[in-house]
């Protein structure tokens, strides 16, 4: 795990977290987006409040900003480029990152990007699993599929099976440990979307960053194992 620092969410209630989300939000630097080719999206069809839109946004997002950290530290590049709960078109609110090119590790954040949404929406908003999360779990599969391609091509089908289902199941654990982690950054991102509407990358970070977990409780880093043993060895 990353090198231990000061966690400011020890010190600070949910409520003051919020405020120093907003707070760093207001000392943002914004920077130009590059072009994105993955988006996570609820549909205009939901029945969310703006409150639950901006959690399932927001756990979209933190999932991102946590990905960028974890994919680079390899030289993996996974980039949000940034997070919405402006309707246009027919998506309510959409999350896109940006991934140039596919290995396990940026497989494995997409795939918990895409899914940190529904589970936020769940565990925080406390809102049931509705179209706008099926449509996630529709991405993951697509983005599972790809990657059985890639796999059958480099030829690691000698070395790994691979089983979409397994880990399509495992990555919902992965998310679903995430959210359970990072809720009250969730919560305090979610309130600055409700303000904002639209938060490019620069602007996601600035608020995040400071407020991430750098380390796993002992339960934590259990279940994360736990679900690291589910798969294959594919992913």
């Amino acid at each position: 795990m990353r090198n231990s620092t000061k966690n400011p969410m020890t010190s600070k209630s949910p409520r003051n977290i919020g405020e120093r989300a907003t707070e760093l939000y207001d000392g943002a630097q914004s920077r130009p987006n590059k072009a994105s080719n993955s988006r996570a999206r609820v549909s205009s069809a939901s029945k969310l409040t703006p409150k639950a839109l901006a959690i399932h946004e927001a756990g979209h997002a933190v999932a991102a900003i946590e990905g960028e950290e974890a994919c680079g530290f390899h030289g993996d590049p996974i980039e949000l480029s940034h997070v919405t709960i402006a309707e246009k078109g027919n998506a309510a609110g959409f999350c896109k990152v940006h991934v140039p090119y596919m290995t396990r590790d940026t497989t494995k954040w997409r795939l918990i990007v895409a899914l940190s949404g529904p589970e936020a929406q769940t565990q925080i908003a406390r809102r049931k699993f509705g179209i706008e999360c099926w449509d996630d779990v529709k991405s993951a599969e697509e983005i599972l599929g790809e990657f059985e391609e890639w796999h059958f091509e480099k030829g690691m089908n000698k070395y790994f099976n691979f089983d979409l289902e397994v880990e399509l199941a495992r990555h919902r654990e992965f998310a679903k440990l995430f959210v359970r982690r990072h809720r009250e950054v969730i919560k305090a991102l979610a309130e600055v979307l409700l303000i904002k509407k639209t938060l490019r990358a620069s602007e996601v970070r600035k608020t995040v960053k400071p407020l991430l977990k750098r380390e796993m409780s002992k339960r934590d880093l259990r279940d994360w194992q736990k679900a690291e043993c589910m798969g294959t060895g594919a992913l």
